[in-house]
């Protein structure tokens, strides 16, 4: 199987190692981010299963790279584990994010 192969699934990391092998053989970045978003994502679901980037953001501040947190949740949505629910309007000073439109997601996973 092909480095290609194994890369493009969703359970391995673009050097091909699979979850359960992070991180003792691979020390790509790579799951570590995954894995903490994932549980940001959970963590911040409220009860109607709605998921607001104000939420997940002081969960992942510090621990994820600025620039990896859209792939992120692309990701999240091409696993079809969250789905776009609509937009609103971010309440995030920290990040300078107060007034910018944000997209807001449900959880759409098990």
């Amino acid at each position: 199987m092909s480095l290609a192969t194994l890369a493009a699934d969703p359970d391995r990391c673009s050097l091909g190692f699979h979850l359960s092998q992070h991180p003792q053989w691979c020390s790509c970045s790579e799951m570590g981010e995954w894995s903490i978003f994932l549980a940001a994502l959970k963590a911040a679901r409220r009860s109607d299963g709605l998921i607001h980037q104000t939420d997940v953001r002081p969960r992942i501040r510090g621990r994820i790279e600025a620039k990896h947190i859209g792939t992120l949740y692309r990701r999240a949505v091409a696993e079809h584990l969250i789905a776009v629910d609509g937009w609103e309007d971010g309440t995030d000073t920290a990040g300078r994010n107060t007034d910018k439109p944000q997209r807001r997601y449900v959880w759409r996973g098990p």
